[in-house]
């Protein structure tokens, strides 16, 4: 953990050779925590935050879901080791219990990446997303690489454009205000 590394250091324990800095760790953490809890920076965007809120549903949650994954390409060695340490319990954990769910005969998992329903569970009529959202980048990129879409009503497959996928996701961001 970052305490106990710094103590090291300041005791002389550790050679700070290589090491980043207490500071420089401290706002690595600070940025990572961030994205990893939805709460992304809109960086020159930030005046313009009350037009994008309403054209976007929550537009900083989206931007720190993408902004996590980027922490996987950190500089700083200790953010990279825990951004993979909670992308695998986050998607050992849900989707663990999801499929355990779904072997055991409890619901329902959708497994094909290319259906807006992915990883979602449902239970007789009732679909429940337990990935809270970030499954859409994933269906999203399947899409874009297989260029097909399944519908989740009659799960039946047919071609998709890259810019219908595009639109489709973008749409899919939009505020609901923006839709009445």
């Amino acid at each position: 953990n970052l305490y106990g590394e710094n103590e090291l250091i300041a005791s002389g324990a550790k050679s700070a050779k290589g090491w980043l800095g207490i500071e420089r760790n401290a706002k690595d953490y600070a940025r990572s925590l961030s994205y990893f809890t939805g709460r992304g920076k809109l960086g020159p965007f930030k005046e313009a935050s009350p037009i994008i809120n309403a054209i976007f549903f929550a537009p900083r949650n989206a931007v720190g879901q993408v902004m996590s994954m980027t922490e996987l390409v950190s500089a700083n060695p200790k953010i990279r080791m825990q951004a993979a340490k909670t992308f695998a319990a986050y998607v050992g954990t849900i989707g663990g219990l999801s499929m355990m769910g779904d072997w055991l005969g409890l619901w329902h998992v959708e497994t094909d990446m290319n259906n807006s329903e992915f990883g979602h569970i449902r239970i007789g009529p009732y679909h429940y997303d337990p990935w809270g959202g970030t499954v859409q980048y994933a269906v999203f990129a399947a899409r874009l690489l297989s260029g097909q879409s399944e519908s989740p009503v009659t799960g039946k497959s047919r071609p998709i454009t890259p810019l219908e996928t595009t639109s489709r996701f973008v749409q899919s961001k939009g505020s609901p205000g923006l839709g009445l």
